[in-house]
């Protein structure tokens, strides 16, 4: 039976998509001809909703099409990942895909045993990155990386990073850590607003952060921002250095946190491509790039299926890897 959430989600979407959409129809075979649904595997109002709802808004405004939100929560993304995979693929079964699409898997491994990722989704698109910023407290004596791994080396033992178990910033700062040699722990604080707030009153002395949520403690002057990890430097924060650039840690790859769309494997690539272009047109519009860049920091992409399936498979054996290395894999 459909819980409560799920059907305010199918009521939602559908009003929306009715009210917004242009008096267009689709011809008698041609794809979409009856309302795409995408799965949510959240509750509604976190970001994944907020970002799909003005997506499929968006896509009907300039298709004239229906699309559907329907949440799914429960076990992480656990049950809205076997939900997806058991769907037709025809097309009209759409996934939001986040950070844990790939970490989930990397450290449970009964996740892993029981729905393999790799091949029970076929990828549509990257919508979306922003690269993870490290911040740390501003009394810490540090003003760049470098700064900041020789004091951790001369002050083993003394700090902690905020990051919840078995994340994506959890992983990445094992991943530092090992490879720098240092010894510093991670403390849960049941989110990313409650560990900037813990890093911005010294409970934590790091940690990863999205630039969306960080901004007002970078402003307000409560964190300090040392580098970012992604690919290149973020244009809200050009000051900024990549992770690279510090020349600290050469053998740390940079990551990325990126939004993507997934579908059933064997959606037919005619769909799965429609769909691909479709999204990538919504997030480059106007007011999609504004919700993403100012508020989020995060900027379109809007990447073909091939390149988004590369994404997905460089990250999970990435993940994989630190998560076996680290000791974080569960049965």
């Amino acid at each position: 039976m459909m819980s409560k959430a799920s059907r305010r989600g199918l009521l939602w979407g559908l009003v929306g998509a009715t009210l917004t959409a242009p008096a267009l129809h689709a011809q008698a075979g041609d794809f979409p001809n009856r309302p795409v649904r995408f799965i949510i595997p959240s509750a509604p109002g976190g970001s994944p909703d907020i970002l799909t709802r003005l997506l499929t808004d968006r896509m009907a405004k300039s298709t004239g099409r229906q699309f559907l939100v329907d949440y799914r929560p429960g076990g992480g993304t656990a049950v809205a990942s076997h939900y997806v995979a058991r769907q037709p693929a025809d097309g009209y079964t759409v996934y939001y895909t986040g950070p844990s699409f790939t970490v989930t898997p990397a450290v449970n491994r009964q996740f892993a045993r029981s729905l393999d990722i790799r091949t029970a989704f076929d990828p549509v698109t990257l919508a979306a990155a922003a690269p993870f910023l490290l911040v740390v407290n501003p009394t810490m004596p540090v003003r760049s990386v470098p700064e900041l791994v020789a004091w951790l080396r001369a002050n083993p033992g003394v700090a902690n990073y905020a990051a919840n178990p078995g994340t994506t910033p959890h992983l990445l700062l094992e991943q530092l850590r090992q490879q720098l040699d240092l010894d510093f722990v991670a403390v849960s604080f049941g989110g990313e607003a409650e560990g900037l707030q813990a890093v911005a009153t010294g409970r934590a002395q790091l940690m990863l952060a999205i630039i969306g949520p960080a901004r007002p403690f970078i402003d307000a002057g409560t964190v300090r921002v040392l580098a970012t990890i992604g690919s290149r430097r973020h244009p809200a924060l050009p000051d900024v250095p990549t992770i690279p650039e510090t020349g600290a840690a050469p053998e740390f790859k940079p990551a990325d946190i990126w939004l993507g769309y997934v579908a059933p494997a064997g959606t037919p690539r005619d769909a799965v491509l429609w769909l691909q272009r479709e999204i990538a047109h919504a997030v480059r519009h106007p007011d999609l790039r504004d919700v993403l860049v100012e508020k989020q920091g995060f900027e379109p992409v809007g990447s073909d299926p091939d390149s988004f399936r590369d994404a997905i498979l460089r990250d999970l054996d990435r993940y994989t890897r630190i998560a076996q290395r680290s000791g974080l894999q569960m049965n």
